[in-house]
C-alpha cells in the first residue's frame, strides 16, 4: 500500500497534537507541590517528575488547570510528596562548561547528600549520580564511590581511615550512603555542640552521657571487671545495628599517658565486637568535680547514637 507525504504529514501532526493534550497530562502522575522561582516567588499547584529527563524538567499544572514545564534555568527547588528537589551544578557532559540539573535531597545537616541523573557522554542514556556539600561550602563534591567519601570526610579521622582502610565492606548504594552521611552529621553536631559548651554557649541536643571505670591489670591488660562492662557495652551495640558508640576518655592527670594506655587496651577489646566507635580524650579540670573512685582508675563517658 503507498501512503501520501501528506497523508504521513496529518498523522505526525495528529500524534504530537495528542501528546500534549490534557488527555496525556493526565496519563502521567501528578501530585501536590511547589516551585521555588529564580525570584524567590512560590508558585502551588501540581507537578510530575516520573520520567527519565526528571533531572531536566518537571510538569507542573497551575490551579486553574493550565499546564507549563519548569527547567533549572527557571525555578531554584520544589517539593513534592513531602521530598526536595534543588538545582546542583555539574560538569557538562559535552562542552567545557557547567549545566545545571535537579537532584533530590536524600540527607541534609552538616554535610547534604544529593541524587541527580548525569549523562556522561553524548551516546549514553544518563545514570544515577550522587554529589555532596557541606553547609559552609560553596563546592559540591562527587560522592560516587566510596573512597570519595573518605576524602569528604576527611575532619572525621576515624570514619575517613575507616573508610579507606575497608572501602570493600561497604555497598556502593544509596542505603549505605544515607547511613555515612547520617553518621557524620551526628558526629558534626556533637563535636559542634562540645565546642559551644566550652565557650560557654548552648548546646544544640542533650546527650545523655553513662559513666564506668575501668582498671588494668598491668600495662597491656584490663581487669575482669572492666571487661565484662565492656562487654555489656558490646551487646547493646550487637542488638541495635543502627547505633554507633562515642567514648569520652576523661585525663585526670597532668600526663595522657595512663589515659592513651588504657583506651589503647579498651578499644582493642571492643574490636573484639566489631564494634562501631568514636573515641576521643577530654582533659577535665578540677572544677568539673570528675572524680577517681579508686585510685589508677580510668573515668570514661559514654553514650550511643
Amino acid at each position: 500500500m503507498k501512503v501520501s507525504f501528506s497523508a504521513f504529514f496529518w498523522v505526525l501532526w495528529a500524534f504530537f497534537c495528542t501528546m500534549g493534550s490534557p488527555d496525556a497530562l493526565a496519563q502521567k502522575d501528578f501530585q501536590d507541590g511547589f516551585v521555588i522561582t529564580t525570584k524567590s516567588d512560590t508558585l502551588v499547584g501540581r507537578l510530575s517528575n516520573i520520567h527519565k529527563n526528571s533531572h531536566n524538567y518537571i510538569d507542573f499544572i497551575y490551579p486553574d488547570g493550565h499546564d507549563t514545564v519548569f527547567t533549572p534555568n527557571h525555578i531554584s527547588s520544589y517539593e513534592t510528596g513531602n521530598q526536595r528537589y534543588v538545582v546542583v551544578p555539574v560538569p557538562h557532559a559535552i562542552k567545557d562548561d557547567t549545566t545545571y540539573l535537579f537532584a533530590k535531597i536524600l540527607v541534609e545537616g552538616y554535610a547534604n547528600l544529593y541524587k541527580t541523573r548525569i549523562k556522561t557522554d553524548p551516546f549514553t542514556a544518563a545514570e544515577d549520580a550522587y554529589l555532596c556539600k557541606k553547609y559552609d561550602e560553596k563546592e559540591y563534591h562527587p560522592a560516587g564511590k566510596i573512597m570519595y567519601l573518605a576524602d569528604f570526610f576527611n575532619d572525621h579521622i576515624v570514619l575517613s581511615k575507616e573508610l579507606r582502610s575497608h572501602p570493600h565492606l561497604y555497598k556502593n548504594n544509596s542505603e549505605t550512603k544515607v547511613q555515612l552521611f547520617n553518621h557524620y552529621n551526628m558526629w558534626k553536631k556533637y563535636n559542634l555542640d562540645s565546642i559551644a559548651a566550652a565557650k560557654g554557649g548552648t548546646t544544640l541536643s542533650a546527650i545523655n552521657k553513662h559513666r564506668i571505670e575501668v582498671f588494668m591489670v598491668d600495662t597491656l591488660n584490663l581487669s575482669p571487671e572492666s571487661k565484662f562492662e565492656l562487654d555489656k557495652m558490646a551487646g547493646k551495640l550487637d542488638a541495635d545495628p543502627s547505633l554507633d558508640l562515642v567514648c569520652e576518655f576523661v585525663q585526670l592527670s597532668p600526663t595522657a599517658r595512663q589515659t592513651e594506655r588504657v583506651m589503647k587496651a579498651v578499644m582493642q577489646h571492643l574490636h573484639q565486637f566489631e564494634a562501631r566507635i568514636d573515641e576521643k580524650i577530654t582533659k577535665v579540670s578540677e572544677s568539673q568535680q570528675v572524680f577517681q573512685s579508686k585510685e589508677g582508675s580510668q573515668v570514661i563517658f559514654y553514650y550511643f547514637r
